[in-house]
Parts: structure tokens; C-alpha cells; sequence
């Protein structure tokens, strides 16, 4: 600020200096009057004819007329048009003739004019651009006035003028910067801020992160960027007191104008008050852990999610209406029951082929086990994909054993709550100091002394979902999304007071919990062992063992005393011809269960067994456990860093060729499948190489019928060419090579399970002189190598296919859900794919607007750098869904969790000043929600099982492409369901109503033409001609040329239907019917594109 002072103090003394050489100047003419008056004639002509627009002179305008126009309209004009200019050339227009329709140069510059009308804003006349502009035009009147006489009065009280000009602007600058110091004190003091009164600079610095971050996406007029010089010595300091605070941003504000900076500093309270909201929650979250512990006598660490869920639905309904808003309702969006969710991918599970083995605790094999033992290879490495199928059997198992008396105590609950609502009257709600005080909860709060204070600062670990429990942070998660933003006092401390009085479990169901969570570990204990003898046995690093060996082994066990129960389950498996990692801890458990059973056996004693069997080779188990680490450190690498992966990978590979090749001089690259959207045609690239051929391949492309690439990529299976010297097969981007010997190794890059190629990983020797080739386990090394990269790029697919989905998930919560402004994506990825655990959150996607915008290098979000965001990544470690706001808006955090649990994305719905969805955006909103849920589990299903799902003819069809039509088919198929279970009677009596709507007769007749063939079709036919069998049945992708009139007048009436009334009249089939004609467009325009790109 001292250098500012210093800078417009020299501007003054230099204008005083100018005003006296002007004076000086005149005085010497004055005395010799020939040249004093040739020069101002000179000078007159020259202003009036070139600056100052010769017609104003002509007419006989008034002289205040005049003055008006030279000192307040041509300044201000002149900045308007470079402000119209400046934003033309960002927008890309001075070169071209192309209109803009969001762009008018007129009303800009109206604009303009109107917002700095020097009338009402004083403080702008001291823009140092503006003000030497005036001084330049007051010359120019002198220069003029000199002319006609009365030059030096005219001139000492120009001067007299000026001064009095400059101590009124010093006076308004003096008056402002007083207004704006006393705005930045009381600023500081928004932060609740200690008695030592001073706040940490982090918070600070966050918070002009968000101000930038505010303006970068809300249209101002200023492109504001606020910037902390790092040299100011108010923010040298970890903190910052009143002065520093006041002092610093006064000077980084200086410039900013009257309206804006009140504006920055209404943003700044804003970010204070998200503050001491995230301090408020923090102290929520303590009383809530305080509940949790009392709850949780037995120090299990988990409470059963459906006595915690019928807890809360119990309260709400005993309390009374007017503090039922208060709080959100129980299944409904955030406190959404887990079966809501979890339903439909139930009822897939069911419908999947998973060939695993059903594992069944007496021994026996299950009649779909020949068929089911096939084709299993799930990853074996990463939890995420790597999920037991005997934990999922033994939760099965554990609710078959205790279902019965839990589902009829919760019967009994259920019966005893409506009892109670129905003839009880409402919970009466004491004062808050009526309660426990170490429970009860108030929104007045001591200052907060430093951020270390604050837990919620740490690094949060990331838990799992689980569908039967829930541990203490989804606990006070789900209690805060209950009590919702407003947090009212009264009502949160009588929740907690009912939690503490009727909250109960059985001595069942501790005892059923215990039980889980010692299973839960002693089959991960048991996993571990299992996946570690594996590995032993596994010497050629495939992920996979021979079958008959181990049967073998396992028929000798106890002496052969049990074969008779072990026999039926190797029979299972006795089709294949070997074992990968899941089918071989699969056939151990239920060997141990046999022999448990029967006498005291532990899982370890079986492994031991097995082990000394085992061939003893230490050469190659040596070999095998160097090449199994460098496999690991593959797998550990985060998909989302895939040039680490490439250069782990040629490394990893030439590091076996020296230590176990013979020193073999090897070149290896890798290629991978891209699509060439001008040609059509598929092509591979090549992106990583050894150093020596980095110049010669990386870049390179082939097409089909260049080499062969695409024979091995549609085979799926390994090339080995033991000579490539003159070989017409191989296509040489090198001819020196050519004549080479040398050997060459061609390996798909895919998964065991997926028939679909990725690339293809190339090693020869052709640049050996010594003429070396490939050995039989370096060459299963290399598919070992080329498996695990598939593993890891097969989590590029998966977020890649996410993108697209949530890309379509957004289009339509904007199209149903209109009280949506954006709509954000991240994703929370593993630091190590071996630890899922430990997560990043990058903020990939926005949508504002129907604009999507998908960030091309996705950006870190770390709460212990940016606080304000804490809201995202908590979300996200515990898997809950939450709703908080955030500067005054609202947004709705929804995690999105795969097969471990573990939540690996989120959406982040910014509703805006609303404090909740209305009821029928939310029941769209939740229905959206679980529909991505299903796009998930069927893309888990594709690349970690290898089985997809094709309904429709541009699924089957469209292959490159189909993952875009996924979640609108969805959609489609999930109101085609809807449709066919809807009760006939509910029908028959909408049908009836008289006073249907024209807009649903509309819908009827052109559904009916759609998918009957049938014109003029009425509400009665509906019923007689099994209209709805009939639409569950339609594929709006089937190309039918009869049928293009008719979708075109299907948009027209959609476009025609109010929907906003159509929804709001509250009948399901209407809204219904108006989702299915409006997705069934959809698709149609899409598979229409398709079509026309083939």
C-alpha cells in the first residue's frame, strides 16, 4: 500500500509541475505576440479539425454542452468501446464476419455506459487510464478557449479547477479506503476467531482460492483472479492478525471497484460462515461418536444398518408435523434405506453367470457347479475386483441362520411402531436443557483456537460399504444427513436422547454381529494364505496352476480318509485344466468345512499339507518369486498414471532379460487399439518402446493387413516366430532390420475372461548379434507381463465407460430435475491398487447447463490444503450419501461404490438456493441414482467377468460404440418394468377419469402408433389391446422407415406438452408414459447417428 501512496503522490506533484510549464509557457507568448499568435491559431485548427469532431463546432451548441462532451462522454466512450473491443477478441470475432448471437457490441457498450455513469460513481474517476485522458482533453479546451480571448483568467481558473478536482478525488479516496478497512476488520472477525484474536493463513489462502474459483464460474463483468503476493509480509506469518488482514487485502483490492469489492467481501463472509459450519458439523460429529460408543456396549465397532434405519423412521413418525420439516424423511433421498439401491443389482446377481463355484457348507456340490467352474479369472490382485465368493456365501449362510428370529423381531418392531404412532400422541420434546448436557447439542460455540484442533483435518481412510452394518463415521454420517442443513437444536437433541433410550439389540443379534465381523477377518486371514501358497506353486507367473497336481495332493489328504467327501468337489472342477487364484482358495474352503466339521483341522494345517508336497526346484522358485515382485509392483501402479505403468512395464521386461535371459538384447514396445473416427477403421498405436527404438515406433500406426497384429488381437492368443530374418508375415518399420535373425514374441493385451483386445506387447531380438531366442518361461513371463497390464488398463476402460455414463446420467437430471445448476464427477482413486484404503479425490467432469466439461488432467482435491472441500472427500471415504451446502448453495453428495464396498466416485448435484429437491425431482433424482448403480454392476460385470448384457439392436449391433447407449437403455428397460407391474386397476381407473388431459390423450394415441401400428388410437384401448406388454416389448433402435413420420410428430408433441403440469398432476402413468416416449426418442435419434457415422 506504501508503494501505491508513493506512486499517486508522484502523479500529483507531476501534474502541479505540468500546470506551471503550461503557465510559464503562455507568460513567454504572451510577451512576443506575433509567434503567441500564429501558434494558437496552429493549435486551435488542429484540435477543432482532427480530435475534436468538427460538426460539434458548427452547431451552435451551449457551452455546458460542450464541456460535458470533452470531459465526462469521450473518456468514458473511448474505455467503453476498448471494453467491446477487448471482449470481441476473446470471443474470436475481430477477424471474421460470423455473428455472435450471445454477443451484442451495441448493448455491451450500453452497458457499459450505464454501469459507469460518472454521475454516481465518483470513486472511478481515480482510474489512472481515465484520469489521464481528462488531463489530456482539459488541454486540448485550453489550447481552444486561448483562442478567443481571455486566455489567462481562462487558464488560472482551469488551474484553481484542477486543484479543487484533486482534493475532492484524495477526499472520495481517503472516504473509501476507510469504508473498505472497516468492511475487511469486521471480515476478520467473521471467522469466530480466538481471544488472542488471530486466524490461520491456510484458511486464508483457501478462501481466495474459492473467491477465484467462485468467479471463474459465474459470468461477471471483471475476470477477477486474486492472487497472494508471497512477498507480503502479512502472509509470511502461519498466522494472520486484524492488522495484517485489513493492511493486506486492502492493498490486493485497491483497484477493484466500488460494487465488485462488495461483492468479494459479501463471498468472504460466506466462506467464514462454510467455515464455521464445517466447525459446527465437527461438533455434531463428536456427539454422535459420544451416542455411538454407549450404543455399541460390546465395543464391536458396528451397529446392524437396519435397526439404526427402523430407529430413525420410528422417530420421525413420533414427532409432530411442525418438526418433521425440520428434518429429512427416512427413504427418501439422503436417507436412503440401502435396498433402494441395492435391489436391482440383487436381482441381477441372480441372473448372471458367474462361473465361480457355489460353495455349500455341508460339502455338496451344487447342481450348476459343472457348468459354473469354467471360466473364472477374476483379478487377482486388486480387492476391488478380486472379491471371494465365499465371503459372499457365508453372509448368505449367517442371515439363513439368524433370519428367521431377526425378521421376526422386526416384525414385532414394525407392529409395535405403527401401534405406537396410531395411538400414542407425538414425542413430547423437552427443552434442550432438560436433557443430558454431555448430549445435548447447541449451536453456541467457543472460538475456535486453530485448525490442528479439528479432526476432520486428518486423512480420512476410506470405508467400505456394507449392506447389514455400519461403523461409527456412516453412523454420525447418516444421523447428520437425517437432521439436514438447519440442525435444529432442539431436534437433534432429542434424537439423541431416543437413540440412547430405544435404541436395542438383541443378545442374538450382538452375538450374530460379533460373529460376522470374526468371520469377515478369518476369511481375509485365510484369502491371504491361500493367494501366498499360490503364488508358490505358481512358477510360471500366469495367475494360474495345473489341475491334476493338485488333485492329486488333495486326494492324499488325511490318508485318504475323507476322499469320499473331498472327491465330489474336485469333480466339480474336473473339466479344467487348471486352477486361477478364486477357484483354488474356492475348492480349499470347502475341503476345510469337510474335514472341520468331522475333527479339529485349521485352514493353515491344509495349506502346510499342501506346500510339502510341492516339488522342491530352488532354482525356479528363485525365479519365480523375483519375477511375482516385479508382477506386484505392476499391479500396485494407479491406472490413472499409464505412462508410469508403460516405462514399469519395458523395464520390468528388459530386467528379465538380463537376469534371466542370458543377457539378451531385446527390443519391446507396446501397442494399443484406437479408433479412426474420418476412416472407420481400427488402428494401433505404439506408445511406449525401449529407448533405442523410441524415435522409430512411438507414434507409429498399423491397420489392419499391416503385419500381424490384428491376426493375434483376434485370435487372443501369443505369436512366437522363432525366425524373423525375410519373414513376409511381420511388417519391419526398419528395412536395416529385415535381414536380420532374430526372434519375435506377439502377445494380446487382454483379459482371460474378455474376448475384446486392448493392444498388443511386441518383444524380439533382431538387434541381437547373438542370435538368442525365447525360452518357454520367458516367454509365459511375457503373458504374465502383458495379463497384469490388462489388469490395470482394464480400470482405464472402466473410467473411461464412467465418463459416458455419468455424461448421459447428467442429460437427463437436468431435462427432469430443473432445480439443477451443476452437476460435478470425481473420482477417488487408490493410491496403490493393492490398498484400497488409501484414496485421492480428482475432480474429473462438470456439467453446467447441458455443457459438459470433462478436465483433461483431473485435479487433486486434498482436504488438508483445501478445507473448504472437506464436504467431498468425507462423503466419500464413508460411502454416504450427504446434503450440505456450500457459500449458500446446496449440493447433494452422492458416492457410487462397486463389488469391495469401497466408494471409487461421487457426484456432487449443486441445486442452488433451494434447500432440498421438490418431491418429484427427488423421486427422479433417487430413481437416476439407482440407475447408475446398475450401469456399474454391468460394467463390472463386462471387464472383470467377461459377460455383458445386449438388449436392444443397437447394443448388439453397435459394438465399438454400445457403452452410449448404456444407461439410457437403462432407463428404457427400468420403465418398461414399471409399465408391466402397474396394477390394472390403477389403470382402468385413470383411463376412465373423464377428465383425463389432452396432453396424456397426445401420448397415448402416438405410443400407440408407435408400437401397435395403430392410428387414432383411444384411452379405451389401452387395456383391450395389452398396450403396455406390447411397449415393454418395443425396440425404439430397430431401423423402420415406416416409422420416421411418427417419431417426428413424437417430438413435436413432446416439445407441445407442458411437463412441469404433466408431472405436477401427480399420476404415475402419465408420468410414466412421458419418460418412456421421451427416452425411446432418444435412443432412436442416437442409434440414428450411429448409422449415419457407419
Amino acid at each position: 500500500m506504501a508503494n501505491t501512496k508513493l506512486n499517486y503522490d508522484s502523479s500529483l506533484r507531476s501534474n502541479d509541475d505540468i500546470d506551471n510549464q503550461e503557465l510559464e509557457h503562455f507568460l513567454e507568448q504572451k510577451n512576443n505576440a506575433n509567434k503567441n499568435n500564429r501558434f494558437s491559431h496552429e493549435v486551435a485548427s488542429n484540435t477543432i479539425i482532427d480530435s475534436l469532431a468538427k460538426e460539434w463546432w458548427s452547431k451552435k451548441m451551449p457551452n455546458c454542452v460542450i464541456n460535458d462532451l470533452i470531459e465526462d462522454l469521450i473518456p468514458l466512450l473511448v474505455l467503453g468501446c476498448e471494453k467491446v473491443v477487448k471482449e470481441a477478441d476473446e470471443r474470436n470475432l475481430i477477424n471474421t464476419n460470423a455473428p455472435d448471437r450471445q454477443f451484442n457490441p451495441v448493448n455491451y457498450l450500453a452497458q457499459y455506459l450505464m454501469r459507469n455513469n460518472p454521475k454516481y460513481l465518483r470513486y472511478a474517476q481515480t482510474s489512472p487510464y481515465r484520469y489521464a485522458m481528462k488531463q489530456l482533453h482539459e488541454h486540448c479546451k485550453v489550447e481552444v478557449l486561448k483562442v478567443f480571448g481571455e486566455e489567462e483568467t481562462l487558464l488560472h481558473d482551469l488551474l484553481k479547477k484542477r486543484q479543487t478536482d484533486r482534493m475532492a478525488n484524495r477526499e472520495t479516496t481517503t472516504s473509501e479506503d476507510s469504508r473498505r478497512r472497516d468492511l475487511l476488520k469486521s471480515a476478520f472477525h467473521d471467522w469466530n476467531v480466538n481471544e488472542r484474536g488471530w486466524i490461520e493463513t491456510k484458511l486464508i489462502k483457501n478462501m481466495l482460492e474459492q473467491t477465484n474459483d467462485y468467479y471463474q464460474h459465474h459470468s461477471t463483468e471483471e475476470n477477477i483472479q486474486l492472487e497472494v503476493n508471497p512477498n507480503h509480509q502479512a502472509f509470511h506469518s502461519h498466522r494472520m492478525h486484524i492488522d495484517s488482514f485489513t493492511e493486506g487485502f486492502l492493498e490486493i483490492l485497491r483497484s477493484v471497484p466500488h460494487d465488485l469489492f462488495n461483492n468479494i467481501l459479501a463471498l468472504f463472509s460466506k466462506c467464514a460462515k462454510q467455515y464455521r459450519d464445517q466447525v459446527d458439523e465437527h461438533e455434531i460429529d463428536l456427539l454422535f461418536q459420544r451416542l455411538f460408543k454407549i450404543l455399541d456396549d460390546k465395543h464391536i465397532g458396528y451397529l446392524f444398518r437396519s435397526n439404526v434405519m427402523k430407529t430413525l423412521d420410528t422417530f420421525y413418525n413420533s414427532i409432530d408435523p411442525d418438526n418433521r420439516v425440520k428434518v429429512n424423511e427416512p427413504d427418501k433421498w439422503p436417507v436412503v434405506k440401502p435396498v433402494l439401491f441395492q435391489q436391482k443389482t440383487d436381482e441381477n446377481r441372480k441372473k448372471s453367470s458367474i462361473s465361480t463355484p457355489d460353495i455349500d457348507i455341508d460339502g455338496t456340490k451344487t447342481p450348476d457347479d459343472n457348468n459354473r467352474v469354467k471360466s473364472d479369472d477374476r483379478n487377482t490382485n486388486s480387492e476391488k475386483t478380486d472379491q471371494v465368493t465365499i465371503e459372499q456365501q457365508e453372509n448368505e449362510n449367517e442371515k439363513s441362520q439368524h433370519g428367521s428370529s431377526a425378521n421376526t423381531l422386526d416384525d414385532e418392531n414394525d407392529q409395535q411402531t405403527r401401534t405406537d404412532t396410531n395411538t400414542s400422541p407425538y414425542l413430547d420434546l423437552k427443552d434442550v436443557n432438560a436433557y443430558d448436557p454431555q448430549f445435548r447439542y447447541s449451536k453456541i460455540k467457543e472460538a475456535t483456537n486453530n485448525l490442528e484442533s479439528l479432526t476432520f483435518l486428518s486423512k480420512n481412510e476410506s470405508f467400505p460399504f456394507h449392506e447389514r452394518l455400519i461403523n461409527e463415521e456412516q453412523f454420525c454420517a447418516l444421523l447428520k444427513a437425517f437432521i439436514g442443513n438447519e440442525k435444529d437444536e432442539l431436534t437433534t437433541t432429542a434424537l439423541v436422547d431416543f437413540f440412547k433410550t430405544l435404541y436395542n439389540e438383541t443378545p442374538e443379534e450382538k452375538t450374530d454381529k460379533k460373529d460376522s465381523i470374526i468371520q469377515r477377518e478369518r476369511e481375509r486371514q485365510m484369502r491371504v494364505a491361500a493367494d501366498t501358497l499360490f503364488d508358490k506353486i505358481d512358477n510360471t507367473t500366469l495367475g494360474s496352476i495345473k489341475f491334476e497336481p493338485i488333485a492329486t495332493i488333495l486326494k492324499e489328504y488325511k490318508d485318504e480318509s475323507v476322499l469320499e467327501y473331498i472327491q465330489p468337489i474336485l469333480d466339480a472342477y474336473k473339466e479344467n485344466q487348471s486352477l486361477t487364484k478364486t477357484q483354488f482358495y474356492d475348492i480349499l474352503v470347502r475341503i476345510h468345512k469337510i474335514v472341520h466339521a468331522t475333527q479339529e483341522e485349521t485352514f493353515d494345517q491344509l495349506l502346510k499339507f499342501i506346500e510339502n508336497r510341492q516339488p522342491i526346484n530352488r532354482n525356479e522358485r528363485d525365479r519365480a518369486d523375483l519375477r511375482h515382485q516385479w508382477l506386484k509392483k505392476l499391479r500396485d501402479i494407479p491406472y490413472r498414471t499409464l505412462n508410469v505403468l508403460y516405462k514399469e512395464v519395458i523395464d520390468t521386461l528388459k530386467k528379465d532379460a538380463e537376469t534371466f535371459g542370458g543377457q539378451k538384447c531385446i527390443n519391446a514396445y507396446i501397442a494399443l487399439l484406437e479408433r479412426n473416427t474420418e476412416k472407420t477403421q481400427n488402428s494401433i498405436r505404439y506408445v511406449a518402446t525401449t529407448a533405442d527404438n523410441a524415435d522409430l515406433l512411438l507414434g507409429q500406426t498399423l491397420t489392419r493387413g499391416q503385419g500381424i497384429s490384428f491376426q493375434v488381437m483376434d485370435s487372443g492368443k501369443p505369436t512366437y516366430i522363432s525366425q524373423t530374418k525375410n519373414n513376409s508375415r511381420i511388417h519391419f518399420f526398419d528395412e536395416n532390420v529385415k535381414s536380420n535373425n532374430g526372434s519375435f514374441v506377439l502377445i494380446p493385451l487382454k483379459r482371460t475372461v474378455r474376448a475384446k483386445c486392448n493392444g498388443c506387447l511386441g518383444i524380439d531380438t533382431v538387434r541381437d548379434k547373438k542370435e538368442k531366442a525365447f525360452s518357454n518361461d520367458e516367454i509365459q513371463f511375457y503373458q504374465a507381463v502383458a495379463l497384469a497390464f490388462s489388469e490395470t488398463f482394464g480400470y482405464v476402460e472402466f473410467d473411461d465407460y464412467m465418463n459416458t455414463v455419468i455424461s448421459r446420467a447428467s442429460y437427463w437430471m437436468n431435462v427432469r430435475c430443473t432445480s439443477i445448476v451443476t452437476m460435478d464427477y470425481y473420482t477417488y482413486e487408490p493410491l496403490t491398487m493393492s490398498n484400497p484404503k488409501e484414496r485421492l479425490l480428482r475432480h474429473v467432469m462438470t456439467n453446467s447447463n447441458q455443457k459438459m466439461t470433462i478436465v483433461n488432467e483431473p485435479s487433486t482435491i486434498d482436504i488438508k490444503e483445501q478445507i473448504f472441500k472437506y464436504r467431498l472427500e468425507h462423503a466419500a471415504s464413508i460411502c454416504q450419501p450427504t446434503i450440505t451446502t456450500f457459500l449458500d448453495e446446496t449440493h447433494l453428495i452422492q458416492p457410487l461404490h462397486g463389488r469391495d464396498g469401497y466408494c471409487f466416485a461421487l457426484l456432487d448435484v449443486n441445486i442452488g438456493e433451494n434447500k432440498s429437491l421438490p418431491l418429484d425431482q427427488n423421486i427422479v433424482f433417487m430413481q437416476l441414482c439407482r440407475l447408475i448403480y446398475f450401469a456399474v454392476y454391468e460394467l463390472e460385470e463386462e471387464i472383470v467377468d467377461g459377460t455383458s448384457q445386449r438388449y436392444l439392436y443397437c447394443e448388439q449391433h453397435f459394438d465399438e460404440n454400445r457403452i452410449k447407449f448404456l444407461f439410457d437403455r437403462l432407463w428404457y428397460r427400468d420403465l418398461c418394468d414399471r409399465l408391466v407391474t402397474m396394477p390394472l386397476e390403477s389403470v382402468r381407473e385413470v383411463i376412465d377419469n373423464s377428465t383425463i388431459s389432452d396432453d396424456m390423450k397426445k401420448l397415448l394415441n402416438i405410443i400407440g402408433n408407435l408400437v401397435m401400428g395403430k392410428n387414432n388410437f383411444t384411452v379405451k384401448d389401452v387395456t383391450n389391446n395389452n398396450l403396455f406388454s406390447n411397449m415393454s416389448n418395443f425396440d425404439p433402435t430397430i431401423k423402420n422407415d415406416k416409422h420416421t413420420d411418427t417419431w417426428n410428430k413424437a417430438e413435436n408433441i413432446l416439445k407441445s406438452i407442458n411437463s412441469a403440469l404433466l408431472i405436477q398432476s401427480e399420476v404415475p402413468i402419465a408420468i410414466i408414459m412421458y419418460d418412456w416416449l421421451n427416452v425411446s426418442l432418444t435412443l432412436y435419434k442416437m442409434t440414428k447417428v450411429q448409422e449415419e457415422m457407419q
